[in-house]
């Protein structure tokens, strides 16, 4: 299992620098899709745009956080640290 799905549209990802799903113990970036995401930081367009991105996993936009970690052989992730 290389992602996680919270409810039946909402997931996490974790995804190498070319937005690729990693591959157990693999270190990405966490990203969050699904209906729990806000539209965009509130009149900051240009950081909106950076951060959320279309999912091209499941429809609708996905969440950059920032944050690094990789997926356990238990379906677990273990958070790293900041970007």
């Amino acid at each position: 299992m290389n992602f996680l799905k919270l409810k039946s549209n909402v997931g996490i990802y974790i995804l190498d620098e070319s937005r690729q799903r990693v591959n157990i113990g693999e270190v990405g970036e966490i990203f969050i899709a699904g209906d729990c995401l806000s539209a965009g930081y509130i009149n900051q367009d240009e950081l909106t745009m950076q951060k959320f991105i279309d999912c091209p996993f499941q429809n609708g936009l996905m969440y950059a956080t920032g944050d690094i970690a990789n997926w356990n052989k238990d379906g677990t992730i273990s958070y790293i640290g900041r970007k």
